[in-house]
C-alpha cells in the first residue's frame, strides 16, 4: 500500500491565472493601471474577492479569485483558501498597484455602484487571517 501523497493538479484556469500574474508582473504600476482602464474593469477597495485585480482575473480566466498583497489564488472548488502553498505569489510591481489602487490613487477604477460602495467589505475569518499571516 503506497501512503505517499498524491501531487495537487492544478486546473487548467490556475496556470492561466499564473500566466496574467506574469503578464502583469512585467509592467509597471501606471501601465496595470492604463490596461484596467482599457478593459473597463472597476472594483472595490481592500476587498479580497472584488478588488480591481480580482475583476480583472475574473475577467480574464472565467473564475473568481482571491487577491492579497503576497499572494493570489483562484476560487474553484477544487481549491481552498487556506493551503498557503496554493497561492501565487503577488510581484513587487504588482503589489505596488494594489496598494496605490487601495490607497484610493485610481478613483476613476473604484466600482461606485458595488453593494459597499468601493470601500472595504468585512472579509471572512479564515480570509483575514490568511491575509494577515506574515509568513506571507
Amino acid at each position: 500500500m503506497n501512503h505517499s501523497p498524491t501531487p495537487k493538479k492544478f486546473s487548467p484556469k490556475t496556470e492561466e491565472l499564473k500566466l496574467w500574474v506574469e503578464k502583469l508582473g512585467s509592467m509597471t504600476p501606471e501601465e496595470i493601471r492604463k490596461l484596467m482602464q482599457e478593459e473597463g474593469v472597476k472594483g472595490e477597495i481592500a476587498c479580497s474577492l472584488t478588488c480591481l485585480l480580482a475583476e480583472f482575473l475574473k475577467k480574464k480566466i472565467g473564475e473568481r479569485v482571491y487577491v492579497f498583497y503576497k499572494g493570489i489564488i483562484n476560487h474553484d472548488s477544487s481549491s481552498t483558501v487556506t493551503e498557503i502553498e496554493d497561492l501565487i505569489p503577488v510581484p513587487d510591481n504588482v503589489r505596488q498597484f494594489l496598494l496605490n489602487f487601495d490607497a484610493a490613487h485610481y478613483p476613476e477604477l473604484i466600482d461606485q455602484n458595488a453593494p459597499w460602495g468601493g470601500t472595504t467589505i468585512p472579509l471572512p475569518v479564515a480570509l483575514t487571517n490568511l491575509c494577515n499571516n506574515s509568513e506571507l
